[in-house]
């Protein structure tokens, strides 16, 4: 009995260490860009990462801001001033800002 649990042990280690063998491998591989969408796991890791980041009373916070038309006016009209020649005018990197993806840094 104990030969088994300890080759099922054994056969969990092995298929675990394949699996981040690969993911390593294609870690290296692919590298860091910003050219490619990150993976699952680096998209689940970096949520976790930001979430664990904020404290607690801070994510209970209200926000202090109403989203009221003249709120929401005065939103835009800074995202179009400071942020769309970057970021486009959706966000996108593509209207205003077509130099962004030319000018983006390759991390």
């Amino acid at each position: 009995m104990r030969a088994s649990r300890l080759r099922v042990l054994l056969v969990v280690m092995v298929m675990l260490l394949a699996a981040l063998g690969y993911y390593g491998a294609q870690f290296i591989w692919r590298g860091f860009g910003t050219a490619d969408q990150p993976s699952y796991l680096e998209r689940t890791l970096a949520r976790a990462a930001r979430n664990l980041s904020i404290p607690r009373k801070a994510r209970l916070e209200e926000n202090p801001f109403k989203a009221t038309p003249d709120v929401l006016k005065e939103a835009r009209e800074r995202f179009v001033n400071r942020c769309a020649v970057w970021n486009g005018l959706v966000g996108a990197a593509v209207s205003a800002g077509q130099h962004a993806e030319a000018d983006r840094a390759d991390l």
